[in-house]
């Protein structure tokens, strides 16, 4: 009998390992981790904003009052909490996104990132924020960058 025709056919399943796949330049994942902290929390910002607006709204309060409590920079609102735990969130997540598209291992470009989106925040709300609470807030979002790069970081194995 030739062969057994119920038997598998013969195929050649050895693995071949994958090579890895080559880091990204330091500038790109910096420049990536920047877009995804700055607009992302931009963008959800925006969105939370119109929610807020949209509740208050259905709730029976006044344009006036609405207005009021979203402009007010001064001090710890709800809407300003909410907005800034988000934003921590996003900044978290562009130091992750960050060293993990570069494969470090150490926190440099964390730092870069954290500096880029301080000075970014610097440029965009300097005039509207207290001095206290500006303070507070970019000690949270270096923080949260950093935080996020020391999660995504890349330990080379032995």
């Amino acid at each position: 009998m030739p062969e057994n025709r119920y038997s598998p056919p013969g195929a050649d399943l050895s693995l071949t390992p994958v090579p890895p796949r080559a880091p990204w330049p330091a500038w790109r994942a910096v420049l990536i981790g920047l877009v995804v902290d700055i607009g992302g929390t931009t963008v959800a910002g925006l969105l939370i904003g119109v929610v807020w607006y949209v509740v208050l709204t259905r709730s029976g309060v006044s344009a006036e009052q609405i207005h009021a409590e979203m402009s007010v920079t001064d001090r710890w609102t709800a809407f300003v909490i909410v907005s800034t735990l988000v934003g921590a969130v996003f900044s978290y997540l562009g130091g992750f996104v960050c060293n993990r598209l570069a494969q470090r291992a150490d926190l440099r470009l964390g730092f870069v990132l954290a500096a880029l989106s301080l000075a970014i925040g610097f440029w965009m709300s300097s005039e509207i924020v207290q001095p206290a609470m500006f303070a507070a807030l970019s000690l949270l979002t270096a923080v949260s960058a950093l935080a996020g790069a020391r999660a995504g970081r890349v330990v080379p194995t032995a």
